[in-house]
């Protein structure tokens, strides 16, 4: 059986979508995973906001961008 463990505790979650703007889905799951406390790294991506923060979260353009 393959360990679930890295599916259900992840140590860092990669949001595509996310804007500056707090009206989108992906904004939405950002908010619950601040919300909720997520204890990993949040990684936000979207190449048409890259460069700009999304509620405090930098956001990448590609994931390749984003820091390892």
């Amino acid at each position: 059986m393959t360990d679930l463990n890295r599916l259900f505790n992840p140590k860092s979650v990669a949001v595509a979508g996310v804007s500056a703007r707090h009206d989108n889905m992906a904004s939405l799951i950002l908010m619950n995973l601040t919300n909720w406390k997520f204890p990993g790294k949040v990684i936000g991506i979207n190449p048409a906001h890259a460069g700009k923060e999304a509620l405090g979260y930098p956001i990448y353009a590609t994931l390749d961008d984003a820091p390892k």
